[in-house]
């Protein structure tokens, strides 16, 4: 036997990697804009980079604003057995990428001449910026259908697809750039961004051809499926617009207050932001396992992926701030930032975030979490404070006040006035009990257990199961009949392999739900006739986070 959640710990670590690049991706791609912008065509180009960067999180917003809840669907769907509720599920976020697709390309023409008078740019500052907007809007075409395919594919716990999916994007988009720059300009930033994305997005359906692929694409449209997927959505998908409005705002108020040249010294604090906000690739890591928990009613299983999260999170966000604190320096080279008041202000403001990540990256996994577990109101309240209404409210007042030094002091301690911002309405809207998870209680007792499936492990499972079951007056006979079965064919498919399975009973008054995962060769044994299997009337298999996952139902 082995410590509860050990079952999904590798393939969350695998997903964690490749979800810290996806994550990533975002900041690296506008941070490889920016370090070529300024180094290779000076810093008129790195501010028309800044300048339009925002524009990214509005693009984001649109993006997200359905597609995690698509993938939060399928998953759940999934978990209770609705295999062609999932499909659906599937198609429909597909059909929903391109309504967003045109809608972003649309809008954004629209707003091209006002957004940049909005920041009185002129001369070659307004070219620069006009020519890096238009490939913003090449890329607003590509990228829905890329979120689309990313959550569809991680609630399938593909990390290999995934990984090459992202890899590709950000060393393409590198790759790119830097020759391209050189050539066209600005618009060489702007090409390569958009031709990575594209190919990134080409890579996703390789998943389908994999033996461990459950998606199928019913094209449908259903408004219950729509509103689902905006209520679990909207808070995530409204942090990216809160960034980016703060940003359009804050460098507005720069250029009032101190002057154009500090605006890429605020690249810095958006970068931190972003990098900060990677600590919502341990939610998006474990998201698949928990959504098919949910769908499940599985204590156990909730219980045991959250505190994988938890542990993960803590430790992601002190590596960060270790990493902003101690690499500060490097950061106005990266950029190419050449005057003094801009380097030491790039310093300062790095180091000063790096005592942020820990908060910033809770709240952040908080927004994903509460939306998950249907409390949309806690979620948009934490996202509203995090993202948009404390780093304004203490920001601006202070760069009246102190300069640049007052927008840097205001961002760090935004994250500490959330804290107790949220935590006293939503105790008092929730209680305290449970708090500050509120992980749900479907109220039958979940007993779990995690082993390596080998013929010592199953005696000792079969004894613990036995326990569990007197316990609470099942008879043991049928589960031990359909242990011994199901393992010992898991054993005699996978001669070679070490095996991980996961076991779960859960007791409801009249009714024992048995549910088994096992991360050994795709087989569904329950389809084979005069078996042990065919005797028992509620039993199904499905395909779910690239497991094999059995259910068998048992009456008292």
């Amino acid at each position: 036997m082995q410590k509860p959640g050990s079952f999904i710990r590798d393939k969350f670590a695998k997903l964690f990697f490749v979800n810290l690049l996806a994550f990533s991706s975002y900041s690296m791609n506008l941070m490889i804009d920016a370090i070529l912008g300024g180094n290779q065509l000076g810093e008129t180009a790195l501010t028309a980079v800044s300048i339009v960067a925002p524009l990214f999180s509005v693009v984001y917003f649109f993006e997200y604003m359905f597609s995690p809840g698509y993938g939060v669907l399928y998953g759940k769907h999934l978990g209770a057995f609705e295999t062609e509720e999932a499909y659906k599920t599937a198609g429909q976020s597909v059909l929903h990428a391109f309504m967003t697709a045109v809608f972003l390309v649309l809008s954004l023409l629209l707003i091209r001449k006002p957004y940049l008078a909005y920041y009185n740019c002129t001369g070659a500052l307004q070219e620069e910026a006009t020519i890096y907007f238009n490939w913003v809007i090449v890329y607003a075409a590509i990228h829905p259908f890329n979120v689309a395919l990313y959550y569809l594919t991680m609630a399938d716990s593909d990390s290999s697809v995934v990984f090459f999916s992202t890899i590709s994007e950000i060393l393409l988009n590198a790759f790119l750039s830097f020759f391209l720059c050189r050539r066209v300009g600005i618009a060489g930033l702007g090409i390569a961004t958009a031709i990575a994305a594209a190919a990134s997005t080409l890579v996703y359906p390789l998943h389908l051809l994999r033996r461990t692929n459950s998606i199928r694409f019913r094209f449908h449209f259903s408004r219950k499926a729509f509103f689902s997927a905006l209520k679990l959505s909207i808070s995530r998908s409204a942090g990216y617009l809160f960034i980016g409005l703060v940003d359009i705002l804050v460098n507005k108020v720069i250029l009032i207050t101190c002057s154009e040249s500090l605006i890429p010294a605020y690249s810095v604090i958006n970068l931190a932001f972003s990098v900060f906000q990677t600590c919502g690739a341990v939610f998006d890591s474990a998201e698949g396992f928990l959504a098919s928990y949910l769908g499940e009613r599985n204590n156990y299983g909730i219980r045991s992926v959250m505190r994988i999260v938890v542990k993960t999170a803590a430790l992601t966000s002190l590596a960060l701030s270790a990493l902003f604190f101690f690499c500060a320096p490097l950061f106005p080279r990266l950029y190419g930032m050449t005057s003094a008041e801009t380097v030491l202000s790039s310093v300062r403001a790095a180091r000063t975030m790096a005592f942020t990540a820990l908060p910033f990256g809770f709240c952040f996994i908080g927004v994903d979490l509460y939306a998950t577990l249907e409390h949309p109101g806690m979620s948009m309240l934490l996202c509203f404070l995090n993202n948009l209404l404390c780093p304004l409210l203490l920001s601006v007042p202070l760069a009246f006040r102190f300069g640049f030094t007052g927008i840097t002091l205001g961002m760090a301690l935004s994250s500490y006035l959330v804290a107790v911002l949220f935590s006293v309405p939503v105790r008092s809207w929730l209680g305290k009990a449970g708090f500050p998870l509120y992980l749900p209680d479907y109220g039958e007792d979940a007993v779990g257990f995690d082993l390596t499936v080998n013929a010592e492990s199953i005696t000792k499972l079969r004894k613990a199961i036995a326990n569990a079951a007197a316990q609470h007056g099942f008879d043991t006979e049928p589960i031990d009949q359909i242990t011994d079965a199901l393992y010992g064919k898991i054993m005699e498919a996978n001669p070679k392999k070490k095996v991980l399975s996961e076991y779960i009973l859960l007791f409801g008054k009249d009714k024992l739900r048995v549910i088994i995962r096992d991360n050994g060769r795709i087989v569904n044994f329950l389809n084979e006739k005069d078996s042990v299997f065919s005797e028992i009337p509620q039993k199904s298999y499905a395909l779910t986070n690239s497991f094999n996952r059995n259910g068998f139902v048992f009456s008292r």
